[in-house]
């Protein structure tokens, strides 16, 4: 006898099929990366390169995300630094190793006795990979799928915390150090531009056009800017890309030319008058703007953060608007941090919804309303876990997904093949370039990171002098820069939003090998939170 029960929880996977055959696809070929870090870091299927490409300008960014070895004798500044990407190369992740600063990002190989499987667990380190380069013929998949996307995930539950400083340390409680905690997936930008500030204190006295190729500084002084008088100093941005507007100085709102100081971190007009008029700086954030996506685990509990551009018809409150004159964006991030969040969970919604609302962005963190994985269960475990993204709307071609109008849909989290979280108002990821030219952005967006966030600017160096910046103030560094409080195993990724059946195939081929809890369907089941 079947039992059938009505229920408001969408967490809840029923297929009603006619005939089964139509339901079968080969969904194989949509994938385009599978790594299995204890393996290989280079993915086993996917594109591979055609032609190899050389990458002149990697710098820092080489050495952050373990491309380059710093080695011996290893000095900041580093500039003109070369990164080969052979021909054959596919889609690749690196140990994420922060040469340039203090903190923590180790990775020790371990074996889960239960099983004898290998994971690697992490100790404040994380993996990260470029899937594509803006300017460059290197594009593992596109930035968009059709319909949409799947991330499959095998992780190790686990009673280990990290060791030293971590990322985790930079920010308040809401990660650090808990077990099964943390980060576990990211999509987009691995930093801002950290050319953005690039006209105001920041950058020094531009005396001639010869400092300048296309628009980038390649030489000044050591005295301050004290003053915007011509277009070169109002322009240098490649204002023709797409997400290009970079940072401005402001009086009433307009774009200020003219002499300016600084006392206290505030910009005045005029060359030292303490009764000069205030300006504004203000900063724009396309960087980050549907350029940060991120599925978290906290305390049992799962969810994802995400940024998006807020709606331009808003008028609500905001986190950043200047009193007097809501027209204006006034970005500091020094204004919002983790206390900003405000709850803002609809009767109708079965999860929690917090958001930071800015006049130019919006971040989202939406979680499960229960705990979702079992912390009260002290054996070490693998899950399998898989997200899942399909778009309200399929477009057929690129064109169509470039000027498309609708980009939100559902994202869905299952645990060991049972939908435990699912969100129906989700804004499709959609990353990007930087709003620098080409070779100052080698390898910064298009990445993935695998059982962390990303580092942001947390590790920059300074563009003026050799000093180390250890500011937080960054989006990037204060809402993304977590790691996983666990291990790793194996990242998957297909760019087609699978169902529970096909989720559910994938799982049966490795759920015996890693001792990985099933549930059948056929029948009503109800089971307790014990992934």
């Amino acid at each position: 006898m079947y039992n059938f029960r009505l229920t408001k929880d969408t967490n809840f996977d029923f297929v009603l099929s006619k005939d089964a055959v139509e339901y079968v696809r080969d969904y194989s070929q949509y994938e385009v990366f599978y790594i299995d870090v204890t393996q290989s870091l280079s993915s086993t299927t996917g594109i591979s390169l055609v032609s190899g490409v050389t990458l002149n300008n990697i710098g820092l960014t080489g050495y952050d995300n373990g491309l380059l070895s710093p080695g011996t004798g290893f000095t900041f500044p580093v500039t003109g630094v070369t990164y080969p990407i052979p021909t054959g190369s596919t889609f690749k992740l690196n140990h994420v190793t922060g040469y340039t600063q203090g903190y923590d990002y180790s990775i020790i190989n371990k074996v889960m006795a239960s099983v004898n499987q290998p994971y690697n667990q992490l100790y404040g380190g994380f993996y990260q990979g470029f899937f594509k380069l803006f300017g460059y013929p290197v594009e593992y998949f596109k930035t968009r799928a059709n319909k949409g996307w799947t991330v499959n995930m095998l992780l190790a539950l686990t009673s280990g915390t990290t060791t030293g400083t971590t990322l985790n340390d930079l920010h308040s409680t809401t990660f650090i150090n808990n077990p099964m905690s943390g980060m576990v997936f990211y999509m987009g930008t691995r930093a801002e531009n950290k050319y953005l500030t690039i006209t105001g204190s920041a950058i020094n006295n531009i005396v001639s056009d010869t400092n300048l190729v296309d628009n980038v500084i390649l030489d000044v002084t050591t005295e301050p800017i004290s003053q915007i008088f011509t277009d070169t100093n109002l322009n240098l941005f490649d204002k023709t890309n797409l997400y290009t507007y970079g940072e401005e100085l402001l009086l009433n709102g307009k774009p200020y030319i003219g002499f300016y100081y600084i006392s206290n971190g505030i910009y005045y007009v005029d060359r030292g008058d303490d009764a000069g008029s205030i300006l504004t700086r203000k900063t724009n954030q396309n960087d980050i703007i549907n350029n940060a996506f991120a599925i978290f685990f906290r305390d049992g509990y799962v969810g994802y953060r995400l940024i998006y551009a807020t709606d331009p018809c808003y008028t609500g409150s905001t986190a950043n608007a200047i009193a007097g004159t809501p027209d204006i964006t006034l970005l500091d991030p020094n204004t919002i941090d983790e206390d900003s969040f405000v709850n803002v969970t609809d009767v109708c919604d079965k999860n929690q919804v917090s958001k930071i609302i800015t006049k130019e962005f919006t971040i989202e963190e939406v979680m499960s309303s229960q705990k979702k994985i079992n912390l009260l269960n002290p054996i070490e475990r693998f899950i399998y876990v898989s997200v899942v993204f399909e778009r309200d709307f399929t477009y057929d071609t690129d064109c169509d997904l470039k000027y498309g109008k609708y980009k939100n849909g559902t994202l869905t989290i299952y645990i060991n093949g049972v939908s435990v979280f699912s969100y129906d108002n989700f804004t499709e990821i959609i990353p990007h370039e930087l709003d620098t030219t080409e070779y100052l952005q080698e390898g910064v967006p298009f990445n993935i990171s695998f059982g962390g966030g990303t580092q942001g600017l947390i590790e920059e160096i300074n563009s003026v002098g050799n000093s180390i910046s250890s500011t937080t103030n960054r989006i990037l560094d204060k809402f993304f820069s977590y790691t996983f409080i666990g291990g790793v195993k194996t990242i998957q990724m297909y760019m087609t939003p699978l169902n529970v059946i096909e989720i559910r195939k994938n799982l049966n081929i490795i759920n015996n090998n890693y001792g990985i809890r099933t549930f059948e369907g056929g029948r009503f089941t109800f089971h307790k939170n014990s992934y």
